[in-house]
């Protein structure tokens, strides 16, 4: 549920991809103008400063991943920019008057975003855990298929063979479990969707053959079977972690706070990145 924006906004920090020219030459802009207004803003530099009121991100979607995660998924105000491909977490691009204007004025609502959690252990036999805003994915590290039991809450639900698991939050579901035939999830749900990869439909494999959607205080176990020659490796939000032998993946407490304008809506971003507009075909 998207909230009233009720932060100061005196302190903010920039971080921009340093490999886009058009990006470093609107920081330099921005900085300027938002000085200017008497509003302090820094190069964001040293992660374990969180020392802000609003932190800005200019680039795409994996750059904001790759900070969230720099920043131990702080509660931080994050406002993101497009300056990448889909930009499912960022705000469209905008002349640097209008966006001081916004800032000024605190245009803005919260979207928060809840991460999720996974407990794993892998060949040492040490439990670990990894944290994810988007998605969880559990796939095989070699053209071998992969052999799983799955459980819900305590209760197996497949012995499943085939390519992978993706465990996804609302703000992930319009990323790979979409294209391996997930639903969205629209971003006011507190749920989770589990969705198969390439499953094998024979019955004799007794394989998960559909996505699932799932309230966050569900609890999803895996266990790898015949883990030596079937080997699975666990990604978070695109980044390989290790090969695994089990999973534990539930929702957490802490949540990221995206930063939205005003006019933003699900359903309006739905049709501009997903679907697309029927009147321009």
């Amino acid at each position: 549920m998207s909230q009233e924006f009720p932060f100061d906004t005196q302190r903010i920090a920039i971080y921009a991809d340093p490999t886009k020219k058009e990006v470093v030459a609107y920081r330099g802009e921005l900085m300027k103008a938002l000085r200017k207004v008497g509003i302090a803003c820094f190069k964001l530099a040293n992660f374990s400063d969180h020392d802000f009121d609003l932190i800005i991100v200019l680039g795409g979607d994996g750059f904001m991943l790759d900070l969230i995660k720099q920043l131990h998924f702080t509660s931080i105000p994050i406002l993101g920019l497009n300056y990448g491909t889909v930009g499912a977490l960022m705000n469209p691009r905008m002349p640097v008057p209008i966006l001081i204007k916004a800032i000024q004025k605190k245009l803005f609502k919260i979207r928060p975003c809840k991460s999720i959690v996974c407990e794993y252990e892998d060949f040492s036999e040490k439990r670990k855990r990894v944290i994810a805003l988007n998605e969880f994915v559990l796939e095989r590290s070699s053209s071998t298929t992969i052999r799983l039991d799955i459980f819900l809450d305590g209760h197996r639900i497949s012995r499943y063979s085939g390519d992978g698991l993706i465990v996804s939050t609302p703000i992930g579901s319009t990323a790979y479990s979409l294209a391996a035939g997930g639903p969205v999830l629209h971003s006011q749900l507190e749920a989770f969707v589990l969705t198969p990869i390439c499953p094998h439909k024979p019955i004799h494999f007794k394989s998960l053959t559909f996505p699932i959607v799932l309230p966050m205080n569900s609890l999803i176990q895996v266990e790898v079977l015949q883990s030596d020659e079937r080997q699975v490796r666990l990604i978070a939000d695109g980044k390989a972690v290790k090969k695994v032998k089990s999973v534990l993946i539930k929702a957490m407490d802490k949540q990221v706070n995206l930063v939205r304008f005003l006019d933003y809506s699900f359903t309006g971003e739905l049709v501009r990145n997903i679907i697309g507009d029927i009147q321009e075909r």
